[in-house]
C-alpha cells in the first residue's frame, strides 16, 4: 500500500515482504545497496528492520512461550469464559424452574383428583348430596 506524503510516495511493506528483503542480504549475500535500490528503500530503513529482527530472534528459539496471543484472541477467550458462566447460571435457573413447575403441577393434579373424588362421591350417594342441598334451603 502506498501513502502519499508531502513530496513523495511512501510504501508500507508487509512483514512477509520485509523478511524477504532481509533474507536477500542475510541468506543470499546480496549487497545492501543493491537490495535497497531494487526495493526503493533507504539503507537506514533496512538496518532498522535488521535490528528489529535480531532483537526478536530469541522468540523463534523459545519453545516454552510460543507465539504471544493477540489482543483479539485474549478477548475471545475472555468472552468464551463469560458465556460459559452464563450458560451455567441459565442451567441452574432452568433446573429450579422445572422443579417449581413440577411441584405446582403435582398440586394441581392432587386438587383435580380431590375434585373427581368428591364428584364421584356425590354420584355414588345422590341422596346425601340432595339432603345437604335441602338442609341449606331449610335453614336459609
Amino acid at each position: 500500500m502506498k501513502k502519499k506524503t508531502q513530496d513523495h510516495t511512501r510504501r508500507r511493506l508487509s512483514p512477509t515482504e520485509k523478511s524477504k528483503i532481509l533474507k536477500l542480504h542475510l541468506v543470499e549475500g546480496r549487497p545492501i545497496s543493491d537490495v535497497c535500490e531494487e526495493y526503493d528503500i533507504t539503507p537506514s530503513r533496512f538496518y532498522s528492520w535488521q535490528a528489529l529482527l535480531f532483537q526478536n530472534a530469541e522468540r523463534a528459539f523459545d519453545r516454552k512461550r510460543g507465539p504471544k496471543p493477540s489482543a483479539a484472541e485474549e478477548k475471545v477467550k475472555q468472552l468464551e469464559a463469560k458465556v460459559g458462566e452464563k450458560d451455567q447460571v441459565i442451567a441452574e435457573l432452568m433446573a429450579e424452574y422445572l422443579k417449581a413447575k413440577k411441584k405446582r403441577l403435582g398440586r394441581a393434579r392432587e386438587h383435580a383428583r380431590f375434585r373427581r373424588q368428591t364428584t364421584a362421591d356425590r354420584r355414588a350417594h345422590p341422596g346425601v348430596a340432595n339432603q345437604d342441598r335441602d338442609l341449606g334451603q331449610a335453614t336459609g
